[in-house]
């Protein structure tokens, strides 16, 4: 591959299973065949990724779907109906002025390609078509300005900004040794998700990923999170669950069943000790 392309071993990886499979008759094959079949492995492999960490989709929603399902071109005649969008210079223009912004901004250009904006708020409305109380909008730190145009959109199609949640997320680095990993899609430089469990464990990656806000910036410390220690927090919580687990394993080796005090009187729990132990307890719900 050239500079000018994206780099990976993943990519020549692609190729070679697809020429193995086809051999010369590829030659015959058009361009859309390749994208599709990159698409297709490298979506199965994102979430076997995913699953590693224990978590899973209930949908996954293609982009292309609204193109070939024509609700691309929906979203557009409903904004037009409403008056937000007007002809100028060949290219379709939404009123986000009218919406505070400081522009109004191109939704299909010239050569009639959509840009980024039109799928979006065609994904919110059949969203909203499909009777959705609300969506959860995840955006990373490369499309901060994408989420108040969204915003926008949702508002000129009819409805309420807050039928929109959104949270915005800043870009994670790891350390090692006190240093950034330094990465770089288009170098091929980068740590995937499937070398990072291997490394740290599932555990550990789902803990220091949720253990700051999400708009925070999050180093992930990789030494620390396999320190076998208790200044790794990780560590620490599996410490607590085994010596928990133990207890209820000697629990029920005593012969205690899980509801044998259900009916128990707990009025006759007076003892200072006991009553400060209860208020901690009561404290559980909140974690």
């Amino acid at each position: 591959l050239s500079d000018e392309h994206y780099q990976g071993a993943y990519i020549t990886d692609l190729a070679q299973q697809l020429f193995d499979e086809y051999g010369v008759a590829l030659l015959d094959k058009p361009v859309n065949y390749f994208s599709d079949f990159a698409k297709g492995k490298i979506s199965a492999q994102q979430k076997e990724s995913l699953k590693r960490i224990n978590i899973e989709f209930d949908v996954y929603y293609r982009e292309e779907s609204l193109y070939e399902t024509g609700r691309v071109w929906e979203a557009l005649e409903a904004l037009q109906e409403r008056g937000y969008v007007y002809e100028k210079d060949g290219a379709q223009w939404f009123k986000t002025t009218e919406f505070g912004d400081d522009k109004d901004r191109v939704l299909v250009k010239a050569t009639g390609e959509p840009t980024y904006r039109l799928p979006d708020m065609a994904y919110h409305y059949h969203k909203a078509q499909r009777g959705f109380d609300f969506v959860v909008d995840l955006f990373g730190p490369d499309h901060h300005a994408t989420a108040p145009q969204v915003l926008m959109g949702v508002q000129a199609l009819g409805y309420p900004t807050d039928f929109v949640r959104t949270v915005l997320h800043q870009i994670v680095s790891l350390i090692r040794d006190g240093q950034q990993v330094k990465m770089s899609t288009r170098r091929g430089q980068y740590v995937t998700l499937d070398e990072l469990v291997a490394e740290v464990g599932a555990d550990s990656i789902r803990y220091f990923m949720v253990s700051r806000s999400g708009n925070s910036q999050v180093d992930f410390d990789l030494n620390l999170a396999v320190e076998k220690s208790d200044k790794n927090p990780v560590y620490y919580i599996q410490n607590a669950h085994v010596r928990c687990a133990g207890i209820f394993r000697k629990w029920e080796e005593a012969g205690y069943a899980p509801n044998a005090d259900a009916d128990g009187d707990i009025s006759l729990l007076t003892h200072e000790n006991e009553l400060a132990f209860l208020r901690k307890a009561l404290e559980l719900s909140e974690v």
